[in-house]
C-alpha cells in the first residue's frame, strides 16, 4: 500500500513540475487576489488563484506564543494543480522545550470536482518527524460563510488517520470593517492501536480591516493515548499579504 501511494505522490509531483514550467505563458492572465483571508493549513476558500494572499497569525497566550502562516495557490488560474503550505510554531514563554511545538505541511493539489481536491505530500513535526500524507479535501465558499475539510492517511508504519477542517464567517460590519469569527478542528488516529494521538480546537473572536484582522483567541490542544491536554488562551493579530 506504501509503494502505491508513493508512487502516486510520485505522479503528483511530476506532473505539477510540468504545469509549473508551463505557467510562464499563463502568468498574465492572473486576477485580483481574494479578499476572504484565514489561517492555518486547511486555511483555503473555494476561490484561489496564482495571487492569493498569504495570511500570517501572531497568537500571543497565556503560556505559548503561537506564530503561524498559509499559503494556497494555483500554479496558473486555469491549471487544476496547485499547492498549499501551511507553517505552525509554538514557544513556551519560559523555555520548557516540552511545550515548545513545530508543524510544517506541504501539499500538492488537483481539482477532480469544483471544490473536491487530491491532496498528497508530507508534514514535519518536532515530536514525530517526517511524515507523507495523502486524502481528499472539499472546500466551499458561499458569501461571508467559507469551510475546508481534509480527511486522509499519514502512510508510515502506523498509518494514522486524520480528519481536519475549519468554519469561517465573516459578515461585513461596514465599509472597512467585518466580524470575524472562526473555529477550526484536527482529529488524528493510529490505525495500528486504535488510539488517540493528536486532536486540537482553535477558535477566534475578532474584527478585521482590509488586511488586518485582530481579536481573542483559543487553542485546546491534546497529545498522546491520554489526551494530555495544553490550553492557551489571549489575543491574536493577524495580516494577510498579497
Amino acid at each position: 500500500m506504501i509503494r502505491r501511494f508513493s508512487l502516486w505522490i510520485f505522479f503528483l509531483l511530476s506532473a505539477s513540475t510540468a504545469i509549473a514550467q508551463d505557467s510562464k505563458s499563463g502568468l498574465n492572465a492572473t486576477t485580483p487576489g481574494v479578499e476572504a483571508v484565514a489561517a492555518g493549513v486547511n486555511a483555503t476558500t473555494a476561490i484561489v488563484n496564482t495571487s492569493s494572499p498569504i495570511p500570517v497569525e501572531l497568537f500571543a497566550g497565556h503560556s505559548r506564543f503561537v506564530i503561524s502562516f498559509s499559503i494556497a495557490r494555483k500554479f496558473t488560474d486555469k491549471s487544476r494543480f496547485g499547492f498549499q503550505a501551511a507553517s505552525y510554531m509554538a514557544a513556551d514563554y519560559g523555555n520548557d522545550k516540552t511545550n515548545n511545538e513545530s508543524m510544517n505541511v506541504a501539499l500538492l493539489n488537483y481539482e477532480v470536482l469544483k471544490g473536491l481536491n487530491i491532496v498528497a505530500g508530507a508534514a514535519l513535526h518536532s515530536a514525530w518527524g517526517f511524515r507523507p500524507f495523502s486524502g481528499l479535501q472539499y472546500q466551499i465558499s458561499a458569501g461571508d460563510f467559507s469551510a475546508t475539510a481534509i480527511s486522509g492517511f499519514y502512510l508510515t508504519e502506523s498509518h494514522n488517520f486524520e480528519n481536519k477542517g475549519f468554519v469561517e464567517y465573516r459578515p461585513r460590519l461596514s465599509e472597512n470593517w467585518s466580524l470575524l469569527t472562526r473555529a477550526e478542528g484536527q482529529y488524528n488516529i493510529s490505525m495500528e492501536s486504535g488510539r488517540h494521538d493528536r486532536s486540537r480546537i482553535y477558535a477566534r473572536l475578532g474584527l478585521t480591516r482590509k488586511t488586518i484582522g485582530f481579536g481573542l483567541a483559543a487553542n485546546w490542544d491534546w497529545y498522546g493515548p491520554l489526551k494530555g491536554s495544553k490550553e492557551n488562551f489571549g489575543i491574536f493579530v493577524r495580516k494577510a499579504f498579497r
